[in-house]
């Protein structure tokens, strides 16, 4: 009989051993759901700043080639004269 108490011990601390260890990966799951939430927000928020950026970029370029065809026409008009 005592040998079955024993063994009925070492089986509840197994237990609470398996639950506790249940308890740390639910725990460790939900963190990684939650870096994983705020990760996928930055990731948002960068591709849109990224977005205006290359528009920006863009616009940019657009501008200066409309500068280097007015240098150039300036250029023109002035060595015509």
């Amino acid at each position: 009989m005592n040998k079955l108490s024993n063994d009925t011990g070492g089986l509840g601390e197994q237990l609470n051993m398996y639950k506790d260890r249940v308890s740390q990966l639910e725990e460790e799951l939900q963190k990684t759901r939650e870096e994983k939430s705020e990760q996928s927000f930055e990731i948002k928020r960068l591709s849109v700043a990224k977005d205006k950026l290359e528009e920006k970029m863009q616009n940019l370029q657009a501008e200066t080639i409309k500068n280097q065809g007015s240098t150039q026409t300036s250029g023109a008009t002035i060595g015509r004269l």
